[in-house]
């Protein structure tokens, strides 16, 4: 018998409120107007003010994306970010070294939380193969052309105006 896990997500309204409904992942696209899920997505900059991006592996894309992830039933969503930089980058951040930005929509049915990570440069990056091929630093402006031509996630210059607001 072939056992797989069923990723399941809490249902909220705009404001990240549950609302007493569960789906699984690859049922998003059934949620109704004003219902959504939640993820993460963690912004990590260095000294000189670019941030980590990964380039995403084969079979997530082959894009450029922040590091992130669907929060999954029972977790918050800081406890989701700690766990996607362990899983993504191989590295142990605590809760206090993150800093939250806000929420935000993307397209219909994901409310996004965005969390800023500063000073984690002493850390050594161990890839999650599945999901990141490399790891590149950049600047708001280079991300800002990456999404002009259509090799950055949509998703993820949706957070990032989150992250220019609070930077300004």
């Amino acid at each position: 018998m072939l056992l797989y896990r069923v990723d399941m997500l809490e249902v909220v309204d705009s404001r990240g409120e549950k609302i007493g409904i569960k789906i699984a992942r690859a049922d998003m696209g059934s949620l109704k107007k004003g219902e959504f899920v939640q993820a993460v997505h963690i912004w990590i900059r260095d000294k000189n003010g670019k941030f980590l991006i990964q380039k995403t592996s084969p079979e997530k894309g082959s894009i450029f994306a922040v590091t992130g992830g669907m929060i999954e039933c029972g977790q918050s969503h800081i406890e989701t970010a700690v766990r996607e930089i362990k899983e993504e980058l191989g590295i142990t951040v605590q809760e206090d070294d993150m800093t939250y930005l806000g929420n935000v929509t993307h397209g219909d049915y994901i409310l996004l939380h965005v969390y800023l990570v500063n000073n984690i440069f002493d850390k050594k990056f161990v890839l999650q193969e599945s999901e990141v091929e490399s790891l590149h630093w950049m600047s708001i402006e280079e991300l800002e052309e990456r999404n002009v031509t259509g090799s950055l996630r949509a998703s993820t210059y949706t957070s990032l105006n989150v992250v220019g607001e609070s930077l300004s």
